[in-house]
């Protein structure tokens, strides 16, 4: 969720925080961030299924971590660039 924060903050799309190039990725990127935002706004909270197990992770940590988004948005074709 630090991507979203982070965004709201400086009233940038969350794409750009990760400075997505590919135009429909990263509208697509927004679009989830808009589910995310959009069930927080209504009280519920987003999980994450962990791999093919299944199983929920509600820990927090590891799955929700913006070096795991990046590293699936890279695996998905995405071109991600790091900021300085």
């Amino acid at each position: 969720m630090t991507v979203l924060t982070a965004a709201q903050r400086f009233h940038i799309r969350p794409s750009e925080m990760l400075r997505l190039q590919d135009s429909y990725d990263a509208y697509c990127f927004d679009e989830a961030c808009c589910w995310m935002i959009g069930q927080l706004e209504e009280g519920k909270h987003p999980f994450f299924q962990r791999g093919a197990a299944g199983e929920n992770d509600h820990s927090g940590q590891g799955i929700n971590d913006n070096g795991r988004t990046v590293a699936l948005l890279k695996q998905l074709g995405a071109e991600v660039k790091q900021i300085d």
